[in-house]
């Protein structure tokens, strides 16, 4: 399955499950009106600085939640794509079931995608350090490293990340799916990295509708908290979309690699 076809699949599925979508509107609306009322509208330095603890702890607990009820989503999703039936009903026992495995593979890739961008950022920071930025030699070097660094980066995050996938589709463990993720990933990188690039672009696009919608509508009723509210309900409409258009695109993908690994090359 090329690129085209997976969006185009992804993008009827994702049409076709607005109550799925519902479900990751209400998280991300929820989570905003929050963050409106620890933050404020306009909030000064001083404010923030001042509730940086409960907005972390905000944040943590909301990756939680997000992880509990991505099993559910991808669960969902893949029914859709294979019996055209999102299965709700399985929604909460799928989400604690994957859960824990999720959780997993989710802190070894924010873990190592860290640890990477550290170290590569360590070692150019050393030798432009030790050429002082006139060595041609080490600043050859430290452009090399960082190169290395950020598909090393690229390579591990997108590992990962199939690999979540591939943990529900095959109901797996975490080492399984670390090592099917990343030769998938192997298999169909650029098919990969073309599929996020367009995505990547459409979300950019969308974003920017909203913002001159939002700006319009600021302009001409000259209240911003207004405006604020109805930025939250198209972001978070958009974000549902999102949610399940990408999971839908990259489960078709999966999907065809899974049933077709010569197809991937």
């Amino acid at each position: 399955m090329n690129v085209i076809e997976a969006l185009k699949r992804g993008w009827g599925t994702a049409i076709s499950s607005i109550p799925l979508i519902g479900i990751i509107f209400v998280l991300n609306f929820a989570s905003a009106l929050i963050m409106l009322a620890l933050v404020g509208i306009n909030p000064t330095p001083e404010k923030i600085n001042s509730i940086i603890f409960p907005v972390m702890l905000f944040f943590a607990v909301l990756m939680l939640i997000w992880i509990v009820l991505q099993g559910g989503i991808i669960t969902s999703i893949i029914s859709k794509i294979k019996s055209n039936d999102l299965k709700l009903g399985d929604f909460i026992q799928n989400s604690f079931k994957f859960f824990p495995r999720l959780l997993g593979l989710n802190c070894i890739g924010g873990i190592s995608t860290i640890l990477f961008i550290f170290v590569g950022a360590l070692l150019v920071g050393v030798f432009l350090a030790v050429g002082k930025g006139q060595n041609i030699f080490f600043n050859i070097l430290s452009f090399l490293v960082g190169v290395i660094s950020i598909a090393g980066t690229m390579f591990v995050a997108l590992g990962v990340f199939f690999g979540q996938y591939l943990s529900v589709i095959e109901d797996s463990g975490v080492v399984t799916a670390l090592k099917k993720g990343f030769k998938v990933f192997k298999l169909c990188w650029g098919r990969t990295i073309g599929l996020f690039l367009l995505m990547a672009a459409q979300v950019l696009i969308a974003s920017f509708i909203i913002n001159v919608i939002v700006a319009l509508i600021s302009r001409v009723t000259g209240q911003q908290t207004i405006a604020i509210v109805i930025n939250v309900i198209l972001t978070s409409a958009v974000n549902g979309l999102v949610g399940v258009y990408v999971g839908a695109s990259i489960i078709n993908l999966l999907l065809s690699v899974k049933e077709d690994p010569a197809s991937a090359a």
